[in-house]
């Protein structure tokens, strides 16, 4: 619609290059072409700056049981992310989760067979894993992309206190 892609032209440049990696597409693409892409695979509008309404990572490292808890938790949903168990992530969802800057189960659900599906043989890098008393882990992930090229990532996976998952994003 019109509103949809009025909202992707107010981006600047980085931004909209930003959302274009996160939904998978090549950020070094014309603008107009970034717009089109992101457009088709069903941008909308509350996605345009999600780290706006993620949890915010940082601060104090956790320690003890809520440190274990978290590596646990982590290791947990990149083990389902691996065997592309996307239904089995979805009830682990909190109420108003955000995931890769999208909103609502269904949604979710799209978002996570299309992206874990194009990052294919994923590793985890344990010696990455940063656990924040705030319920955020950030973490690197190496993969193959569609054609077989070798990348990484650092991503970040925020819980609540009950180990629901808040957030997932890009860093």
């Amino acid at each position: 619609s019109a509103q949809r892609r009025g909202d992707l032209t107010d981006l600047s440049r980085s931004e909209l290059q930003a959302l274009a990696k996160e939904k998978g597409i090549k950020a070094n693409l014309k603008s107009h072409d970034i717009i089109q892409l992101l457009l088709e695979k069903g941008y909308t509008p509350n996605e345009t700056r999600p780290d706006a309404a993620a949890p915010k990572r940082g601060g104090e490292q956790a320690s003890g049981q809520r440190a274990m808890f978290l590596k646990m938790m982590a290791e947990r949903i990149f083990e389902l992310r691996r065997d592309g168990l996307v239904d089995a992530v979805l009830p682990l969802l909190d109420a108003g989760a955000q995931v890769y800057g999208v909103k609502g189960a269904v949604p979710i659900e799209g978002l996570l067979i299309h992206e874990w599906a194009s990052t294919r043989a994923p590793q985890l890098d344990l010696a990455s894993l940063q656990l924040f008393a705030s319920g955020c882990v950030t973490y690197e992930l190496e993969y193959n992309d569609e054609n077989a090229k070798p990348l990484r990532r650092k991503e970040e996976v925020c819980f609540s206190m009950n180990g629901l998952i808040q957030s997932v994003r890009v860093l």
